[in-house]
């Protein structure tokens, strides 16, 4: 029995070595916090306003992996009163694959074309202040009017940010959420562009209160 001791003795000490390490470095507070944010996205209510959401078909565990997705909502969201109908990607994860992963990127690689180049907006709803990218794409005959509206931003600590460089920006943090709105609209369609404006001010409070409120 006492031979073994030594074994016993060696594997204790690299244990507590790790966890020493662990805590020394946050390698385990950087873990728990990317949990609870990632738990924290079944929070956003379904119902916005006029506006019910509903849970499209999950992305496959390939796309996920490739895009460095802990958790995501993948939703559509219905205006009752209109019929508009907008849809939206949530995403959490570390902040390396969530800041690289774009539209730019992502919609071209699925046969996309970009119709013009990115634009910032920035939308003022009550005392927030949001950012976001905003771009349109095409698929298909060039000469049809429909058209992807894709807005897109990010959000570490409830600020809502559209930086020229987001892999430098969010560098060193834990977590970070990233948004996608994908609208599908006509070229120069006035009535979506107020549409999605609209849901933009409805989404965006209630979404900041669930991702970053302690209760």
């Amino acid at each position: 029995m006492l031979r073994y001791l030594p074994i016993a003795l060696v594997a204790a000490l690299l244990l507590f070595d790790g966890f020493v390490h662990g805590r020394w470095t946050g390698r385990w507070q950087v873990s728990m916090e990317l949990q609870s944010a990632t738990e924290r996205l079944q929070r956003v209510p379904m119902v916005l306003g006029d506006w019910q959401g509903e849970t499209l078909t999950p992305l496959s565990d390939r796309e996920v992996q490739q895009a460095g997705f802990t958790g995501y909502l993948n939703r559509s969201y219905k205006n009752y009163q209109t019929g508009a109908t907008i849809r939206i990607l949530l995403a959490c994860g570390r902040p390396g694959p969530i800041s690289v992963h774009t539209p730019d990127i992502c919609y071209r690689g699925a046969g996309f074309q970009a119709a013009g180049g990115k634009t910032r907006l920035v939308e003022k709803i009550g005392g927030l202040t949001a950012e976001l990218w905003q771009a349109h794409f095409t698929k298909g005959d060039p000469n049809s009017p429909l058209q992807l509206k894709v807005l897109w931003s990010w959000n570490k600590a409830n600020a809502w940010q559209a930086p020229d460089n987001p892999r430098m920006i969010f560098a060193g943090n834990s977590a970070l959420y990233k948004l996608y709105v994908v609208q599908e609209t006509m070229r120069d369609d006035q009535e979506a562009a107020k549409a999605c404006s609209e849901f933009l001010g409805v989404l965006l409070p209630p979404l900041n209160r669930s991702l970053f409120s302690k209760s």
